[in-house]
């Protein structure tokens, strides 16, 4: 009967060390991806200040290759996008909106996004 419960326990005491292992291995991992992603992100944005569309655009997919849901590489996908084609980016003018205009009706315009990102929006 010792003996058997000396080897459950060895058992039990092998078993908590690989998931001990296990889980810090993830982790790392899992950290090793919020730092590459930040990485491309901010090498996007140095390509875009450069009006480097293309490498911009290079680095940003290789950020949503590491995290597809990561909010400030999409942002930053748009502000290149929004960059590479400035009309699309203002309003579209029709007689109706030149009407109220001239009535005085504007209607109040969004606050632009700060172009500053947190250390926190650009982990993945």
């Amino acid at each position: 009967m010792g003996k058997i419960t000396s080897i459950i326990g060895l058992v039990l005491i092998v078993a908590a060390g690989i998931v001990a292992s296990v889980s810090t291995s993830y982790q790392k991992q899992l950290e090793n991806k919020k730092e590459l992603c930040k990485k491309y992100i901010n090498s996007a944005k140095e390509a875009l200040k450069k009006q480097n569309y293309g490498d911009a655009k290079k680095f940003i997919q290789n950020a949503l290759k590491v995290d597809p849901q990561n909010k400030a590489a999409i942002k930053t996908l748009m502000e290149i996008s929004l960059a590479q084609n400035p009309a699309n980016s203002a309003p579209a003018q029709n007689s109706a909106q030149t009407q109220n205009s001239s009535n005085n009706q504007a209607k109040p315009q969004q606050a632009a996004p700060s172009s500053e990102e947190s250390e926190d929006d650009l982990g993945c």
